[in-house]
């Protein structure tokens, strides 16, 4: 349709007619669609991972005209009467970082709109069989990576892991990667596994019930800062780095 629509339309043009030219445009238009419409939803949108995904289609989406976005980001918002609202207005992909309720996530399911599912891994949106796709971090590998970062710094004592307070499956992937990498290169390496709490002091008990140097690695930005905080305040000495 495309080629068939930029033949007619140099046709079109090469007459001296500015009523067909005219015409023309207008049919390669219809032919081609020059406007294409996009749901997204982004739930939890004040979460910095979730920031940087929506920065990046919002990126994509200015690198190539002629998207029309619809934003949702309110969980009362994202229901089934939207994606059959999104399906009777010709949407042509949708993108979500949630699967919604048991009812939305079968409305996604059934929908012929092209999916793509960004950082989650949904059981309900893997029964889709068609024009779906799934976009995840590479956990076990963020966790591989920083373990090798802590091995060519020198010997540690001890290793710690910290999980963030609800210790999603994704931490837990990090998790994985980091201690299977550190198990290659030491022989029964102490490391601890530990969570943040409400009370510092069930960190600070780990911590202090390990030998030192210890190497720490925080399961997000925000997990960091919150142990830095708890160590500076109990005058536990951190390195610059």
């Amino acid at each position: 349709s495309l080629s068939r629509g930029i033949t007619h339309l140099r046709q079109e043009f090469s007459r001296k007619s500015a009523n067909r030219s005219l015409t023309g445009f207008v049919r390669f238009c219809y032919i081609v669609r020059m406007e294409r419409k996009i749901l997204m939803v982004f739930i939890n949108a004040r979460s910095n991972t979730i920031w940087k995904q929506l920065t990046g289609v919002f990126r994509f989406l200015g690198e190539h005209p002629g998207w029309i976005p619809k934003l949702v980001s309110l969980p009362e918002d994202y229901t089934p009467e939207l994606i059959a609202a999104v399906e009777r207005d010709g949407y042509d992909a949708i993108i979500v970082n949630h699967a919604g309720s048991d009812a939305t996530a079968e409305a996604l399911r059934k929908s012929r709109i092209p999916l793509a599912v960004l950082g989650i891994r949904d059981e309900r949106l893997l029964r889709r069989r068609h024009a779906i796709v799934f976009t995840r971090h590479d956990n076990p590998l963020s966790g591989t990576l920083a373990a090798r970062k802590f091995l060519s710094l020198g010997q540690f004592a001890s290793y710690c892991y910290i999980h963030p307070r609800s210790t999603p499956q994704w931490s837990q992937d990090r998790a994985h990667g980091f201690v299977r990498e550190i198990k290659r290169h030491e022989k029964n390496p102490n490391i601890a596994l530990t969570s943040l709490t409400d009370n510092s002091r069930d960190l600070l008990a780990t911590l202090n019930g390990l030998p030192r140097p210890i190497a720490i690695l925080a399961a997000t930005d925000f997990s960091a800062l919150e142990v830095l905080q708890i160590c500076n305040a109990n005058k536990i000495k951190m390195p610059a780095e």
